[in-house]
């Protein structure tokens, strides 16, 4: 009896060392990598870093964070992670905070080997902007119904060798490195990469307040321009915050626009994935200039129909599915009872036919079966009947009617 109580005592950790060796068996057979490195100070000469935090994070499919790992680098700015288990399908960065900027890695995989090297760099900061300038300015036009799309790109560069952390704002009680203007009628604004985190909205655009290192950076947004009512020419205006070496505007060649500036040089056209685009460019503009392009909308009809992309904006943004599909009806007077229409609808059903309503409005002064004036002041009554519509329901939060 006392024989078969100590055998049952042992069974726990004779478990326990199986479970160990088993684990160790895994681990023999799984191979360990090493990644080392240098935290280097690229404004002063190359000064080693010493006693600076650095991580380690892995990253699997999807990007996720899998593992991180921390170490404290040496007296010459080394730094070591040892007996990493390798994973091919995993992709590591090195990063560290020096002077409150984060600081990362280019992307790492175990490719071939067991063994990584990095030097990271790190800059004393500044506030001050005069080695900061724009490259390059992309605006990309597209029509969409009877707006236009942009999606503006701008690669910013600085050449010195410090960080530009920016200009105190104390209005915002943030630092302001670069400022945006958007042009009139501008709605439906949206920020590529992580540029929300940082954006502050102004009046007149917004204010980037995210820190400028030395190189390159990398700033994208898009928005929908709105003219006031169908087939309007609309004039597209930026005032440009720093000297920029280039700017162009590229656009495809389609007949439902027309684009002139008289600051800027047509070129192309020139194939984009399969397209033809022409652009308006040009080189080396100072600091203020105000950069002007005439948009013109042609006026054949069935080239360039309005879609009400204000609603449409509001629609996708909101995640509804709403039928847009215009009805033409050749009712002389139709424009009498459209307004009708909207106000004899229940609460639950205005939305709808609001949309209908100003697309059937558009299609009459399309067609010439609507004066002007009269075409003017009703779409202007049911945009601002939409206004109020929308808000209540809570599906215009972010966007703006003409």
């Amino acid at each position: 009896m006392k024989r078969f109580l100590l055998k049952i005592r042992l069974l726990p950790s004779v478990l326990i060392i199986v479970h160990l060796l088993m684990i160790s068996a895994v681990a023999e057979d799984r191979p360990l990598g090493l990644i080392k490195g240098r935290v280097l100070n690229k404004t002063l000469q190359n000064k080693a870093v010493e006693g600076l935090k650095v991580e380690l994070l892995e990253y699997g499919k999807e990007d996720t964070l899998l593992r991180n790992y921390q170490t404290i680098t040496g007296a010459d700015g080394v730094f070591q992670f040892r007996d990493i288990p390798i994973h091919k399908t995993s992709t590591y960065y090195i990063t560290t905070q020096y002077k409150d900027i984060e600081y990362f890695s280019d992307a790492m995989q175990f490719k071939e080997g067991n063994a990584l090297a990095y030097e990271l760099a790190v800059y004393e900061t500044t506030d001050q902007g005069s080695d900061i300038h724009v490259k390059m300015h992309h605006i990309f036009m597209e029509p969409v119904g009877g707006a236009i799309r942009i999606n503006e790109a701008v690669i910013l560069e600085n050449t010195g060798r410090r960080v530009f952390v920016g200009i105190r704002n104390a209005a915002l009680e943030r630092r302001e490195t670069f400022r945006i203007s958007l042009p009139g009628k501008a709605a439906n604004l949206q920020y590529g990469d992580n540029l929300a985190r940082f954006a502050v909205t102004t009046e007149e655009g917004f204010i980037d307040t995210s820190e400028i290192k030395p190189g390159v950076k990398r700033i994208l947004f898009s928005y929908t321009l709105i003219p006031d009512s169908a087939g309007t020419d609309y004039t597209f205006t930026k005032r440009l915050s720093l000297e920029t070496e280039r700017i162009q505007f590229i656009f495809p060649d389609h007949r439902a626009i027309h684009v002139n500036s008289k600051q800027l040089k047509l070129s192309g056209p020139v194939e984009i994935s399969g397209r033809p685009f022409y652009y308006l460019s040009a080189t080396d503009l100072s600091r203020g200039t105000q950069v002007s392009v005439e948009i013109g909308f042609s006026k054949e009809k069935g080239v360039f129909r309005w879609i009400i992309p204000v609603l449409v904006v509001l629609v996708i943004a909101a995640g509804l599915v709403i039928p847009l599909m215009k009805k033409k009806s050749a009712v002389k007077g139709e424009d009498k009872s459209i307004l009708d229409d909207v106000k004899a609808a229940g609460a639950s059903d205005q939305r709808d036919r609001l949309i209908h309503a100003i697309a059937r409005l558009d299609d009459l002064f399309e067609s010439g079966k609507i004066e002007p004036d009269a075409y003017h002041t009703q779409r202007a009554e049911l945009v601002q009947k939409a206004k109020a519509v929308f808000k209540n329901t809570g599906t215009s939060k972010g966007s703006d009617f003409p």
